[in-house]
């Protein structure tokens, strides 16, 4: 079966370059975004997932989401509330965004760039390029270890 193209992971460009007068007011109910509009709540999560993304945020290299340092967290935190209008009791709802998409990026990475190849060269030509070499390496070094294979 082919597979269907898709267009990849977005950069959020619009959001990144957006203004505050543009900035989307996100509704929540029981913790959950709901609105006001699907397109919102879309583009509240595509955003979360691009910043866990960019390693100058957050990088792949902690062994947990709970060894992120707090002011990483609160970074990223700030960054969200510069493009989105969000109650503070969301708060808790992000930070668990932030944490999902960060584990769900990381076990991509090492299933598309680390266990689909058998050496390091290979490894490293075909490595996301959004992921400096410097921290690859470390990355294929740690899933290389007994005690985590």
């Amino acid at each position: 079966k082919e597979q269907k193209k898709t267009r990849g992971k977005t950069n959020c460009k619009r959001l990144h370059s957006s203004y505050f007068k543009d900035f989307e007011v996100v509704e929540f109910y029981e913790g959950q975004p709901v609105g006001p509009t699907k397109k919102v709540v879309s583009n509240l999560r595509a955003f979360v997932g691009m910043v866990v993304r960019n390693p100058q945020w957050v990088t792949l290299l902690y062994t947990s989401w709970h060894g992120v340092p707090d002011k990483d967290k609160e970074d990223m935190w700030d960054y969200i509330n510069q493009k989105f209008i969000l109650p503070i009791e969301s708060k808790k709802w992000v930070m668990q965004a932030l944490c999902r998409a960060w584990k769900k990026y990381k076990g991509e990475v090492k299933q598309n760039h680390f266990m689909k190849y058998k050496t390091t060269k290979r490894m490293l030509k075909n490595r996301p390029l959004e992921i400096p070499e410097v921290q690859f390496r470390k990355l294929i070094w740690y899933w290389r270890l007994p005690e985590i294979k």
